[in-house]
């Protein structure tokens, strides 16, 4: 008769399985669609769009109640959007500032852009968002594997499953740097990793112990 915690680990390897499975179905069709997109927006023609206009906007803020927080503190300026492919200008001007509410108006003056401006950065885009994707698909392939394997292991130690699991820690490194690459914010990404791999190191260790023990016994 198995353990109760070994019966409790493949129940857990079961369920895993199951979403990890879901999920790369999932995964894969945002992957292709992705990249389906991104050849599409690359080949189309130059004037397929044309975008010309402008837009102006009040933003009325708190800034009192939010002194301490970053993201809150607006910049006023006149900033040049050629820096990002487009013919134009954005602006933000404080217009009021009392009894705690400051009034800002945010104008935007665009030329006259093409289809040829807007889809090659929307076609990076879908290329990143599609490699990102596959990277991930990837891992949740090696990861359904690890499930697969806890859900009929006698002992989470086997060798089986130490390199199942080794194989989704590894897995998960290309998929993370080219995350924080694409985004300064994914640090957890990089922590979420190491600690994976750390646990490996655990699991490998207990396998090795449990190699020792049985060979003396």
């Amino acid at each position: 008769m198995k353990n109760r915690n070994i019966k409790r680990v493949n129940t857990i390897g079961t369920i895993s399985q199951i979403v990890l499975t879901i999920t790369t179905v999932a995964t894969s069709i945002l992957t292709v669609f992705l990249l389906v997109t991104g050849i599409f927006l690359i080949n189309a023609p130059e004037d397929y769009i044309t975008v010309q206009g402008s837009s102006s906007h009040v933003l009325t803020v708190h800034p009192k109640d939010y002194k301490n927080i970053h993201m809150f503190k607006i910049e006023e300026g006149r900033y040049d959007l050629s820096k990002i492919g487009f013919d134009g200008v954005f602006s933000i001007e404080k217009t009021s500032e009392g009894d705690g509410v400051a009034t800002y108006n945010i104008d935007t003056e665009l030329g006259e852009a093409t289809s040829g401006d807007i889809t090659k950065m929307s076609a990076y885009v879908a290329f990143v968002g599609s490699l990102i994707m596959a990277l991930f698909t990837v891992a949740m392939v090696f990861g359904t594997r690890l499930a697969k394997r806890l859900r009929h292991c006698e002992t989470p130690f086997e060798e089986p499953v130490i390199k199942a699991m080794k194989a989704f820690g590894f897995s998960l490194i290309p998929w993370a740097v080219i995350k924080f690459g694409n985004n300064n914010n994914s640090v957890v990404v990089i922590i979420a990793v190491l600690i994976i791999l750390m646990l490996i190191s655990v699991f490998t260790y207990g396998a090795e112990l449990q190699k020792e023990s049985d060979e003396t016994l």
